[in-house]
């Protein structure tokens, strides 16, 4: 059986106190929220509230969620 090198100790925390980083994950998440705003009250809220027009503003919803979350598990 092959020894295999003990791996080094580390610090296990989750949180890396990086500046740059976390001003850019909120530089990131700002513009998430301004996109979300502007796509969903400028073009999707301003027509008739028809059947089609409901089911593209839970889709979007939807996939803004998805896509934050994703992020979000990536990042951490």
């Amino acid at each position: 059986m092959k020894n295999f090198p003990e791996m080094p100790d580390r610090d296990m925390s989750w949180f890396v106190k990086d500046v740059f980083g976390n001003i850019t994950i909120v530089i990131v998440y700002i513009f998430f929220i301004k996109i979300y705003t502007v796509t969903f009250i400028y073009t999707l809220y301003p027509f008739n509230s028809t059947f089609l027009d409901t089911m593209h503003m839970i889709l979007f919803t939807t996939t803004t969620c998805l896509s934050l979350w994703c992020h979000l598990v990536s990042m951490l």
